[in-house]
């Protein structure tokens, strides 16, 4: 395993993590906003809609799990009109960036705990009947059946799309079956 592939993946987890867990936060504590995920994995520039109950405005969000200032300036250089919500952490550094409230330094520990603790389980975890391994499967088969419209338009995919289509699943079903261990 490439260590440059497992930090990818673990940035990834803590992103989505930081994402479901403002998602629940609001959604459970707020009367007055909602959060909305966007379907896709990668949304260009933005990771949340937040809708205002009252009005119905909604405004697009991209949500950062860091400790550095400069993941947040590139956003903004790149996609002026959408503002970021960053982890406590970096939030605290500048006054024009607004926070979660959620602290990057328990995501980066949540998501650790995790990967030990499967470091130390058997097999058998991923077997379980509605856990982890269906939280897997469920992400692999969405993330595969919205590209597989490609296929079924009768378009033909180069090698490197194909590629892309399994990563792309592949990644999602690790996401999902962390997010899992995380917040089940």
């Amino acid at each position: 395993q490439d260590p440059s592939e497992l930090k990818g993946l673990l940035n990834s987890i803590s992103g989505k993590y930081h994402e479901l867990q403002y998602q629940m936060n609001v959604n459970s504590t707020d009367d007055n906003f909602r959060v909305e995920l966007f379907d896709e994995y990668n949304h260009p520039g933005a990771d949340i809609t937040l809708i205002n109950t009252e009005t119905g405005e909604e405004k697009l969000f991209q949500l950062k799990a860091t400790d550095y200032l400069s993941y947040i300036k590139k956003h903004n250089e790149k996609y002026e009109d959408i503002s970021v919500l960053a982890t406590e952490e970096v939030a605290k550094l500048d006054p024009d960036i607004g926070t979660t409230g959620i602290s990057n330094r328990e995501i980066r520990e949540d998501v650790s705990d995790v990967f030990d603790s499967l470091k130390n389980k058997e097999d058998d975890v991923f077997d379980d009947d509605f856990g982890v391994g269906s939280s897997m499967t469920v992400a692999a088969m969405i993330t595969l059946a919205r590209n597989i419209k490609v296929i079924l338009k009768g378009s033909k995919m180069t090698n490197v799309e194909k590629s892309k289509l399994v990563q792309d699943g592949i990644i999602a079903a690790g996401v999902a079956g962390v997010i899992s261990l995380l917040i089940g």
